[in-house]
């Protein structure tokens, strides 16, 4: 019997052990991820992280700390997150029992929605509701760290209801979930997004229940690798009587950055089915912007500038590009942004009156003649050697000739501004070295440019001049 109770007491001790080297591990783990996400959210110069705490016990732990977010002196958030760790080996969580390093399930309440709600004029229904709504666990989370690095977890936002004798919103609430690498700062899975309505007597905006995936890797506050996508089965918008209707849509953003810290950045917008009361010719769009080999030193040097901007703002609200605060900051932007192979690409794709509409646009930026600074250019010439531009219009033949423009397309093709490829009437315009071709037949762009620079410089136009 003696060696029975010395085992357990044995084990026990093991066990207690173990827990106690675990409270210290998730201690360092999550003082560390704390530390990153107040570095991170210090950088925006519209938030802090400040009140970190962590009390930790031996098989439970608290922790907390507050976000605000200050747009300005009379619109400030406060979010208090506090949090409850269990430290492992064997837990029981919201998912059941489970054998990990540590969980932590954590709880958002707004500390100030009482004084947001006072200053906005809101009704009083609106401000017992969202006083009850953040005061509570609007938003709760739940991470599960497993012995070698890789963590579950989940987001929860709670949905909203408020009703009002003139108008009703109902908001769904958001559900995200997956899993990833604590220490490595990866994380991936789905979310998911409720059905989300306004109406009142006028007008209604109904937006169905949508879903999206993410695959995020942190390395800092500017380099990361993101890819972030939601689809949206359908959008109707109805006011006074006309009706919008947006079927199939999606947004998809991509970041990306390369070894010598260069980050790429494209995001797209599209809606596959387009229907409307109105007399809108467009029953499809798609759009992608995609802007490449950012150095990261912009956004950094962003981050630090911002408060030089904003001083520069003056009491009417109008921005003083004249200052000398402004220009230095400016002036050090341009010089971080303005490097070799800095590329701007566009793509519009439009379904119009049963035809196809593209237009493709590519910049790239090849360095201005000497390396003198955009702010130093004496002639705006000298910005079109600075430039590499790619232009293709493309659209239906059919389309066209449902346009003003129809009667003028066959001079246009006799005169090589416009090509004809089948169905499809092409505009090609080239800008490379300031020399501009359209369709590869040379354009006199530069020259053009000049005589027009010379003839302002001899006659500027007078007010009555631009007025006419």
């Amino acid at each position: 019997m003696n060696k029975k109770i010395l085992s357990i007491a044995v084990l026990a001790a093991a066990y207690i052990s173990s827990v106690y080297v675990i409270s210290l591990q998730s201690e360092a783990m999550i003082k560390a991820e704390f530390s990153n996400q107040q570095k991170i959210a210090n950088s925006n110069q519209s938030m802090t992280v400040s009140d970190i705490d962590y009390q930790r016990g031996l098989f439970t732990s608290d922790a907390s700390f507050i976000l605000t977010i200050e747009q300005d002196s009379d619109n400030v958030i406060s979010v208090e997150n506090k949090i409850a760790i269990q430290h492992g080996p064997v837990m029981i969580t919201r998912q059941g029992l489970e054998l990990a390093l540590f969980n932590a399930d954590s709880r958002l309440i707004s500390n100030n929605i009482s004084t947001i709600t006072a200053s906005n004029g809101m009704t009083e229904v609106v401000k017992l509701k969202l006083m009850d709504y953040f005061s509570g666990d609007f938003a709760i989370s739940a991470l599960t760290m497993g012995f070698t690095g890789r963590a579950n977890y989940m987001l929860n936002i709670a949905p909203l209801k408020i009703e009002q004798p003139d108008n009703q919103f109902n908001f769904g609430g958001i559900v995200a979930s997956g899993e990833g690498s604590f220490i490595q700062r990866h994380y991936a899975g789905s979310w998911q997004l409720g059905a989300l309505n306004y109406s009142n007597s006028e007008s209604s905006f109904d937006l169905q229940a949508s879903a999206g995936e993410f695959d995020i890797t942190n390395r800092d506050n500017f380099l990361n690798n993101n890819t972030v996508n939601i689809k949206f089965p359908q959008l109707a918008i109805n006011f006074s009587g006309h009706t919008f209707i947006a079927k199939d849509a999606g947004i998809d953003v991509i970041q990306s950055y390369d070894d010598d810290n260069r980050i790429s950045l494209k995001e797209s917008f599209y809606i596959n089915d387009i229907e409307s009361s109105s007399p809108v010719p467009i029953s499809a769009i798609g759009y992608a912007i995609e802007i490449n080999n950012v150095d990261s030193k912009v956004f950094e040097l962003w981050a630090q500038l911002a408060p030089e901007f904003q001083s520069a703002m003056q009491t009417d609200g109008q921005f003083d590009f004249e200052s000398e605060t402004v220009k230095a900051a400016t002036r050090s932007i341009l010089t971080s942004l303005l490097k070799k192979d800095l590329a701007l690409n566009q793509e519009l794709n439009l379904k119009v009156m049963d035809g196809d509409v593209s237009i493709e646009a590519d910049v790239k930026f090849v360095g201005i003649t000497d390396n003198i600074h955009p702010m130093d250019v004496k002639n705006p010439i000298d910005f079109l050697s600075a430039v590499d531009i790619d232009l293709i219009l493309k659209s239906d033949n059919a389309v066209v000739m449902k346009t003003p423009v129809a009667g003028m397309v066959g001079m246009y093709i006799d005169q090589g501004f416009i090509n004809k490829d089948g169905q499809n009437l092409v505009v090609d315009i080239n800008i490379h070295n300031a020399d501009m071709t359209i369709n590869n037949k040379p354009f006199p762009l530069k020259e053009q440019l000049e005589n027009y620079l010379q003839k302002q410089k001899k006659e500027p136009a007078s007010p009555k001049k631009m007025a006419q």
